[in-house]
């Protein structure tokens, strides 16, 4: 059975722009939790960083969604990326 790791877990603030990592945990309380699974915007999903407003939102899409979020916002969604797939 293998397990997939990754070569790199950041904060979806630090995640380069264009590309695709999965979100690992949401580093927040219960309100902000809820708000962004409300989103879809949960463990488990792709997300990509399509770009950054300087000063504003980090714009990032999540299956089919566009979605800007707030700076502080992203710093607490932890994504991976570059995955590798390990034997168990």
């Amino acid at each position: 059975m293998s397990k997939l790791k990754y070569r790199n877990v950041v904060p979806l603030i630090y995640l380069p722009q264009g590309v695709e990592g999965t979100i690992l945990s949401i580093e927040a309380g219960m309100g902000l939790v809820n708000r962004l699974y409300s989103m879809n915007i949960r463990p488990g999903k792709k997300v990509r960083r399509v770009s950054e407003f300087t000063g504003g939102p980090v714009a990032v899409r999540v299956g089919e969604t566009l979605y800007g979020i707030g700076k502080g916002m992203a710093a607490k969604i932890m994504v991976g990326y570059d995955e590798i797939d390990e034997e168990s």
